[in-house]
């Protein structure tokens, strides 16, 4: 069994599951990993509330009684407003915010970018701190943390590199644009 094996040799063990794969490595103790590792999941206990799930509700335009769900991962901006990115949004009947390990929220969209699909939502419920922001602009080559809460219980966290600026011609309003190289699964993204 390849669990039992890896329990017995603490080596790296990867599983292939779908059209990825999961790489188990030993716990970093000491070290940069160690740091690292450590850094990233005091990242993830102070931030718990700050990256929430958004579920959005839509019928069925041939059967009206039939309803599907959609669940992305937003940030909290401030008190009451939720930034996510859901192309989807615009034609939901209802939209639910939950703060990890919350109780569903209403929330309405308050508008989005038709070219990025960034929308902002608002709820009457008060909203956990957001995340720190940084003033400085991003450089290529800086690793940054992509978090998400698809399950609305806990935040999972990727890392990944931001990548080089976006041409020109793929640009919005004169605003320079960075391509981000991270992995992100159901939840995020455009992935459902």
């Amino acid at each position: 069994m390849r669990l039992s094996f890896a329990r017995r040799f603490p080596v790296l063990l990867a599983m292939v599951w779908g059209a990825g794969s999961l790489l188990l490595l030993p716990r970093a103790e000491a070290g940069f990993l160690g740091d690292m590792q450590a850094e990233i999941q005091a990242i993830l206990e102070r931030n718990s509330g700050a990256v929430v799930q958004v579920t959005s509700y839509q019928r069925n335009r041939a059967n009206p009684a039939i309803e599907s769900a959609r669940v992305v991962s937003g940030v909290v901006w401030d008190d009451h407003h939720v930034v996510t990115y859901d192309p989807a949004l615009r034609w939901a009947t209802r939209i639910q915010v939950v703060v990890a390990g919350g109780e569903p929220t209403p929330a309405r969209l308050l508008g989005e970018d038709p070219l990025s699909r960034i929308a902002v939502l608002e709820t009457e419920a008060q909203l956990p701190p957001p995340l720190p922001r940084r003033q400085a602009a991003a450089r290529a080559a800086e690793v940054v943390l992509a978090l998400s809460n698809p399950t609305g219980a806990r935040p999972t966290a990727a890392l990944g590199l931001i990548g080089s600026e976006l041409p020109s011609a793929l640009r919005s309003g004169g605003v320079p644009w960075m391509q981000i190289m991270v992995p992100i699964g159901p939840g995020g993204a455009d992935r459902h």
